[in-house]
């Protein structure tokens, strides 16, 4: 009897990994003439910082990133849901979840100045689920731009503390497949 168990469970299981990489959330670079709908990346600013401020201590090495606008397609059999960016494996989600239907593109650009990190970029990611509400991470590949406005220093005098930040400007070059966050 444990053995029919065993198998009706390793069936059911098979069956539902089947249905999974039927729905993997695929997406590419796109034009911006395929561009339907406009998403603001979301800022984000390191705890760090904010501490700084209230406990008047040297904060060194903080830096401010831009993300130059960037547009990606679905090319999935099926609708996928945007739900977030990760910068440095922390995630930010959107304020709304934005739907992507089959051949659906959209826009993605930062609100405001940049997004503040503690340490330079490394890794940024798109985090998005697929119609199973299976989660994954499709890693961008980025590279600098702007070299004249690279790795500039800048300076804020604050009482006795200063805040030394370091602009960072980067171009999406390409998309990684999908992968499964295992949660």
């Amino acid at each position: 009897m444990a053995g029919v168990s065993w198998t009706i469970r390793k069936a059911d299981k098979d069956k539902n990994e089947e249905e999974r990489k039927k729905n993997i959330p695929y997406i590419r670079l796109c034009q911006k003439e395929e561009a339907l709908v406009a998403e603001k990346i979301p800022m984000i600013t390191c705890s760090d910082v904010s501490a700084a401020d209230s406990s008047n201590k040297l904060v060194e090495n903080i830096f401010c990133v831009n993300v130059k606008p960037f547009y990606i397609k679905n090319i999935s059999d099926g609708l996928i849901i945007l739900r977030g960016v990760c910068w440095n494996n922390r995630l930010v989600e959107f304020k709304n979840k934005i739907v992507l239907e089959k051949n659906a593109s959209c826009f993605l650009f930062q609100d405001g100045a940049g997004t503040i990190l503690k340490e330079k970029l490394v890794s940024f990611e798109l985090v998005i689920i697929d119609s199973l509400e299976n989660k994954y991470k499709v890693g961008c590949f980025f590279e600098k731009y702007e070299q004249g406005l690279n790795d500039r220093i800048m300076s804020a005098q604050q009482k006795d503390k200063t805040i030394y930040q370091t602009d960072n400007f980067f171009n999406i070059t390409s998309i990684s497949l999908p992968k499964l966050i295992k949660e």
